[in-house]
């Protein structure tokens, strides 16, 4: 039943979904619905876990070796190509989350957390600490993970077309190329010390 609840959350918003929607599109019953996960929260409990667990497994790829040799730059690529990506691939399940955290639907349930990559992001490209010369470079690459993880949800909740926004790059790799750039330009052009001077 996730994967047919992700199916129609493509199609239409979450609090738009009946529970007939969904066990039709699993071809199951409305009785297994309610046995396997009680309501419909507790449904988008299960959505929330499972997208969680992926993402967490999806982001141990970036603590891998494979990365060892890899600069700066082709680091902050591969950050900002996963994270309009994973934005892309799940759309509906994604605005259903945010929706979610926002308050626009019943709140998760006590002691779950939010789900956040952030941190993965900072020490995958704080492994290139010595190609930054931002003078702060913790700061920097903090801001800068944040600045991205937020335009790339900025872009898939509020659907911008890239028609209707021409500052918006026509394709999510001309997007990828232009925040990828703005990304290495803020981290490695040289800076002012800390101090100001």
């Amino acid at each position: 039943m996730l994967e047919a609840t992700e199916q129609l959350l493509a199609e239409r918003h979450f609090g738009n979904l009946s529970v007939q929607d969904i066990v039709a599109r699993a071809k199951s019953s409305v009785g297994a619905f309610y046995r396997q996960f009680g309501d419909k929260q507790g449904l988008m409990d299960a959505l929330e876990e499972r997208y969680r667990e992926e993402r967490a497994s999806t982001l141990e790829t970036f603590g891998e070796q494979r990365w060892a040799s890899v600069a700066l730059e082709g680091r902050i690529r591969a950050f900002v190509e996963f994270a309009i990506r994973a934005n892309r691939e799940r759309i509906g399940l994604f605005r259903a989350m945010w929706l979610r955290a926002w308050g626009a639907a019943p709140a998760r349930p006590e002691g779950s957390t939010a789900f956040t990559p952030a941190d993965t992001y900072t020490t995958f490209l704080l492994a290139r600490r010595d190609e930054i010369r931002h003078p702060r470079p913790e700061r920097a690459v903090r801001v800068g993970v944040m600045a991205v993880i937020l335009l790339a949800n900025q872009l898939t909740l509020f659907d911008y077309t890239r028609s209707a926004i021409s500052v918006v790059p026509g394709s999510d790799e001309e997007l990828v190329e232009e925040l990828t750039h703005l990304l290495y330009g803020y981290l490695v052009r040289p800076s002012a010390t800390p101090d100001g001077s």
